[in-house]
């Protein structure tokens, strides 16, 4: 019988558990979306919370008959959103709570730690050839973060001041009449046509804004655009936004690891390693592997077992990636 870490997230999006073995590999990795009901934009905190409590048991049945054929050392939880005092969301206590619970009924270590940092530890699996310092593009429906992450931690340089990546397509496919999360089926509608980029990317000294890209969208539709022009155009922004992120701020390591939900994008993947060959492959580009690049447990159960192996030190335990 082998050790085996337990990792827990409970986001805005999804409810996960997964299990990480001695060297780091994923055992297995369990989620469920949070129901939201068509034609809504997601759950209010009270609610998520709700659906988390009503849907983990499902989830964590499906790890845990893998826990029997493994001796469990540690629990580790996304408690907040990312680094810092004022990162704080309900919906976290529920992974919390549930994983104290856990790790004090095995009689094993509690850790926590921030579901950013579990986004980009499961996104550096499989991610060959990525070494620190290395820069991470965190795109999502809660985070437009651009990052610089070195052997002493995570230092956001550029940050979204209205709406996010993943927001900006829910917002707009939900108008569309898709579910909610509506990424794969804005997607899909990608590749009926070619881009036109009529929406600007605007990037400036404080950061980056998206809710110009939206009103003109909701314009654009109400003009009746197709939608499979307006969805090909959302894409292109995203990638020249991208792209003029860095040229601007200019990060210490042209060596790009993208995560989040909308990394999950092959489409978005392909415009933009098209645009970087373009101008001479100025940056180089991994994206987390699609069933790691959404919200899931698999880096947050790695990284409990880095906080194991490293009694607790999160400078130590972040050296180990």
């Amino acid at each position: 019988m082998t050790d085996a870490f337990l990792g827990i997230d409970t986001s805005n999006y999804t409810t996960s558990c997964a299990l990480a073995d001695e060297n780091g590999g994923i055992i297995i990795s369990r989620k469920a979306l949070l129901p939201v009901k068509q034609g809504e934009l997601g759950l209010r905190q009270s609610d998520a919370i709700f659906a988390h409590l009503k849907q983990f048991p499902d989830v964590y049945q499906n790890v845990s008959g893998k826990m029997q054929e493994h001796r469990i050392k540690a629990v580790c939880v996304s408690s907040k959103p990312r680094d810092g005092t004022d990162s704080y969301m309900p919906v976290f206590l529920a992974g919390k709570t549930l994983g104290q619970t856990i790790a004090q009924t095995l009689g094993v270590p509690f850790f926590e730690t921030t579901h950013q940092k579990g986004h980009i530890a499961a996104a550096l699996i499989q991610s060959e050839g990525i070494r620190f310092p290395f820069t991470t593009i965190h795109l999502s429906g809660g985070t437009t973060d651009f990052l610089s992450v070195d052997e002493h931690g995570i230092h956001t340089f550029a940050s979204a001041n209205d709406i996010h990546a993943g927001q900006l397509i829910d917002r707009l496919g939900v108008l569309m009449g898709f579910p909610f999360p509506s990424g794969k089926y804005m997607e899909e509608l990608t590749g009926k046509v070619k881009s036109t980029g009529r929406y600007s990317a605007i990037v400036k000294a404080d950061g980056i804004w998206l809710s110009g890209v939206e009103s003109q969208a909701k314009r654009d539709m109400e003009q009746g655009i197709p939608f499979e022009q307006i969805a090909a155009d959302v894409y292109d922004v995203l990638s020249r936004l991208i792209i003029k992120t860095l040229d601007i701020f200019a990060p210490p390591s042209k060596m790009v690891l993208v995560t989040g939900g909308v990394a999950s994008s092959d489409h978005l993947k392909g415009i933009l390693n098209e645009r970087s060959e373009k101008r001479g492959g100025k940056y180089s580009f991994t994206f987390s592997q699609p069933q790691y690049a959404s919200d899931n447990a698999a880096g947050v159960a790695i990284i409990g077992r880095n906080l194991y192996y490293s009694k607790g030190d999160e400078n130590a335990a972040w050296l180990s990636f």
